[in-house]
């Protein structure tokens, strides 16, 4: 079994095997090479769903949710969701909503990419995802 080393959290977490295995060796050569992959060849593996935390009140809670973030991003997921994974998108006013991407982004920069959620009626779906595009422009919605 191959192992990825987590060296920040002290771990080995076993490799996932390659999802396109099955395909005939020179489109196994072609998916592999680095000039031919997209940016959804960079989530491929585990991606993680991070509880965005609130106070009793209902408010989101920043600081609690970058210690979450902080202990989730070396585990080798290819990417965490914010503001959405776990179903509180629904309760997310659009400042938090802001606030939740915001919070991820800065925290996870140059250690793992952040999926933004986006959803609701078509209009605040769109709204959502300008919202995430502009405060990350490389987030996936």
């Amino acid at each position: 079994m191959t192992y990825i080393d987590n060296a920040t959290a002290g771990t080995r977490t076993p490799a996932l095997p390659d999802p396109h295995h099955h395909l005939p060796p020179a489109a196994q050569d072609e998916r592999h090479d680095d000039t031919a992959r997209t940016e959804a060849d960079h989530f491929r593996g585990l991606l993680s769903f991070p509880v965005t935390d609130f106070d009793r009140q209902g408010n989101f809670r920043p600081e609690t949710y970058v210690k979450r973030l902080e202990w989730l991003a070396p585990y080798g997921a290819s990417a965490l969701f914010a503001a959405g994974g776990t179903g509180e998108f629904f309760s997310l006013t659009p400042d938090d909503y802001s606030n939740v991407i915001r919070t991820a982004v800065e925290t996870c920069a140059g250690k793992v990419p952040i999926l933004a959620g986006a959803g609701g009626p078509t209009r605040m779906a769109i709204a959502y995802a300008q919202e995430a595009q502009r405060l990350a422009p490389r987030a996936c919605c």
